[in-house]
């Protein structure tokens, strides 16, 4: 599904950790957080690398230029059996940077300013590979509550791991949609598989640079535009935070798309790393209603 038109916009309203209390008040309002360069550049070339080189490795990219698409991917829906991501997919899984880039202090602060504390990030973490010229796999007008589930009150991070144009297909939001509530869904192209109708309010988007990150409400209306670019793969990382008293699904502790047990990722690793099940060391409530997984 192609993006959806939007009329009326404007540019995001620019936030900082600096701003402190304010944080939280328009998050409140606006149901999202736009923070430029909250991450530093290390540590997200330390996340962009690992991709990027699986992608060169699997014959998707120009080792040359390794966020240059190669010709038979242009276009293409990722989750096409032939293309084989999923194996891609799953030894990025296993990087130990992956799974660390959520855990930055510098998100964490902005999390606490507007969950209140403790903050637990979920560990299913979700990479985003955007095909150029794919404008109907684009990821939909959408809710992540939908999808997620557990506690309403679920924020994503949306870091792009280059610098990300409109053009690139960098996301758009509609400020105060989440004030609405939990709305209808129909079935649709792109990653969720489906949509809702976009209210009337109006869209705020913009261009990102790596370093930028994008605070999501889970009820907050928004979608990905289009990747209009001629060979350019548009990156991204979702990360999903909640206060931890509150529900969380039990799928939203599992690797996404069942990529492999934790005990496979964590092979790797050393094993006195602070990331590893580190969600145990909270009192959660798990609950397990029937849903569509997240795609």
């Amino acid at each position: 599904m192609a993006m959806t038109a939007m009329n009326t916009s404007n540019g995001f309203i620019r936030s900082s950790l600096a701003m402190a209390a304010e944080l939280r008040e328009r998050a409140a309002r606006d149901g999202y957080l736009f923070l430029p360069g909250l991450l530093p550049d290390t540590t997200i070339a330390s996340v962009r690398d690992a991709v990027c080189t699986e992608l060169v490795s699997a014959g998707w990219a120009d080792p040359d230029d390794p966020t240059r698409a190669r010709t038979h991917v242009r276009g293409t829906c990722i989750l096409a059996p032939e293309l084989g991501f999923l194996d891609i997919y799953r030894t990025i899984y296993r990087q130990r940077p992956f799974h660390e880039l959520p855990h930055h202090p510098r998100l964490i602060a902005a999390l606490t300013q507007v969950l209140g504390e403790p903050v637990l990030p979920h560990p299913r973490h979700i990479l985003r590979v955007q095909t150029p010229g794919s404008a109907r796999w684009s990821t939909p007008p959408h809710q992540d509550h939908h999808h997620i589930r557990g506690t309403t009150n679920t924020w994503t991070a949306w870091i792009p791991l280059t610098d990300c144009s409109e053009g690139l297909g960098g996301l758009a939001v509609q400020p105060g949609s989440h004030r609405l509530g939990n709305l209808p869904v129909h079935q649709a192209d792109g990653a969720g598989g489906c949509a809702v109708t976009p209210t009337d309010l109006p869209w705020h988007r913009g261009s990102f640079t790596a370093g930028d990150v994008l605070l999501l409400h889970s009820l907050c209306v928004h979608q990905a535009q289009d990747n209009i670019t001629t060979d350019r793969f548009r990156l991204s990382l979702d990360c999903r935070y909640q206060h931890a008293g509150e529900p969380i699904h039990a799928a939203s502790l599992e690797p996404h798309e069942g990529l492999a047990q934790w005990e496979e990722i964590y092979a790797g690793w050393d094993k006195n790393a602070a990331t590893r099940y580190y969600w145990r060391d909270h009192a959660i409530n798990v609950v397990d209603a029937d849903f569509d997984l997240e795609r």
